[in-house]
C-alpha cells in the first residue's frame, strides 16, 4: 500500500512539474544566425501595391505565394538545423 501511494505521489509531482523552467529559461540566451536574403523576405511588397494596374486578386494571390514559400523554406532551415531527414518533396525544392 505504501509503495502504491508513493507512485501516485511521484506520478502527480512529475504532472505538476514545469517541463521548462523559467528560471533556467531566463538565464540561458539562444543565438540564432539567420540570411534573411536568402529568404526572400525583405521584399518591398508596398511598391508593388502601388501599381494601381495589379488587381486585388492578383496581389492577393501572389502575397499568399510568397507566405507559402517562405514557411516552406522556414520549416527547411528549421529541419536542417535540427539534423533532420528532408523529404523527397523538400530535397526537391533545395535543387
Amino acid at each position: 500500500m505504501e509503495r502504491e501511494l508513493d507512485t501516485i505521489l511521484l506520478k502527480l509531482s512529475k504532472e505538476n512539474e514545469d517541463p521548462i523552467p523559467l528560471a533556467n529559461a531566463i538565464k540561458s540566451y539562444i543565438n540564432i544566425k539567420t540570411d534573411l536574403d536568402a529568404l526572400g523576405v525583405k521584399d518591398l511588397h508596398t511598391e508593388e501595391r502601388q501599381n494601381l494596374s495589379v488587381s486585388d486578386e492578383d496581389f492577393l494571390r501572389k502575397q499568399r505565394c510568397l507566405a507559402e514559400s517562405t514557411l516552406i523554406k522556414t520549416k527547411i532551415l528549421a529541419k536542417l538545423h535540427h539534423d533532420l531527414f528532408l523529404s523527397d518533396l523538400e530535397q526537391d525544392y533545395l535543387t
